[in-house]
């Protein structure tokens, strides 16, 4: 397992074409790496030294990301679109950042590095009101997980309604849904969450 906190450093403006804008993250990435193999049929029933050894056996590192994004405005350049759509591509961690291993995963075969391998995704947005937003996004790179020989590649649709949307208060309520593509066995996941902007 590996857990990751990243400082960014970000700046984005138009270009090129209408409605067109480019921007990007520098990051400073913090990663902890915890390894622990368990043979679950050489263990006692209710053993708990899987957890207390995979947090002994943890690592730390820190290194650089970089992340860039483009968001297209699309009814700038065809103003008789529908619903002020909105499309954008980010390429995450295209520097592939690699965190080292703690020694009893280099002991057992894995390599002296965790990598976090680039990941691109794109996505779509209607706002059939001001206060109404509706979107898709979906991973194009199949991406690695802590469990080998399995793949993620999420599909997410959400929507937000702001109730108030006001520049000094806005409450907005969000809904979702997320699934992994890569496999039929993956159930669809639900999440639903509200903010709180002031001033």
């Amino acid at each position: 397992g590996a857990s990751f906190t990243e400082i960014a450093f970000g700046h984005g403006r138009a270009v090129f074409l209408p409605g067109m804008m480019l921007g990007g993250n520098l990051k400073i990435i913090s990663g902890k790496v915890g390894y622990e193999r368990f043979n679950v049929l050489n263990r006692d029933a209710g053993s708990t030294d899987a957890l207390k050894n995979f947090r002994n056996n943890t690592t730390s590192s820190v290194q650089p990301g970089l992340d860039l994004g483009v968001l297209w405005k699309l009814d700038e350049i065809l103003p008789s679109l529908p619903l002020n759509p909105r499309g954008g591509v980010v390429a995450r961690n295209i520097n592939n950042p690699g965190f080292n291993q703690p020694a009893a995963a280099r002991a057992n075969g894995e390599s002296s590095k965790y990598s976090l391998n680039a990941q691109l995704r794109s996505g779509l947005v209607f706002s059939p009101f001001r206060w109404w937003n509706i979107s898709t996004d979906v991973d194009l790179t199949k991406n690695r997980t802590t469990i080998p020989g399995y793949k993620s590649q999420m599909l997410a649709m959400g929507t937000e309604i702001n109730i108030f949307n006001r520049s000094w208060i806005n409450i907005p309520l969000r809904a979702g849904i997320t699934k992994n593509i890569t496999t039929s066995a993956s159930k669809p996941s639900y999440a639903a969450g509200f903010g709180f902007n002031l001033l």
